[in-house]
């Protein structure tokens, strides 16, 4: 038993490590419309961001062979709200951005199809 409790020890802060901030698109609706600093990136690809994306979304796909470079030149101090299709690569691109030294970076939960769920607006 102690080892198997000394493994989960050693295994927590790896794990605090890997979690990404995450928003609910009702969070994220909230601060789009009152903070105007707020920075939102579409990471999916172009053509799925030409399908419909939020209002004012700059689209960055992380699957690009450049993303890490494009994503370099933004501000690191600003607060970026990353979104894909159901959450799972804006948490990926969370994680390469936080490495490269970005201070507020959220990963949307359930990306654009609950943000569609919740009725918010897209543009096309």
């Amino acid at each position: 038993m102690r080892p198997i409790l000394i493994s989960f020890m050693l295994l927590l802060p790896s794990l605090a490590v890997m979690a990404q901030p995450e928003v609910s698109v009702d969070e994220l609706k909230k601060k789009t419309e009152s903070t105007s600093g707020a920075v939102v990136i579409d990471v999916r690809t172009p053509e799925e961001a030409e399908e419909g994306h939020i209002k004012g979304a700059k689209n960055i796909n992380v699957d690009a062979r450049d993303f890490k470079k494009q994503v370099k030149g933004l501000d690191k101090s600003a607060t970026y709200y990353l979104y894909c299709g159901t959450g799972v690569r804006s948490a990926r691109a969370a994680r390469i951005m936080i490495d490269l030294g970005f201070d507020s970076v959220y990963s949307v939960q359930g990306g654009i199809k609950a943000w569609k769920a919740a009725g918010y607006p897209v543009e096309e």
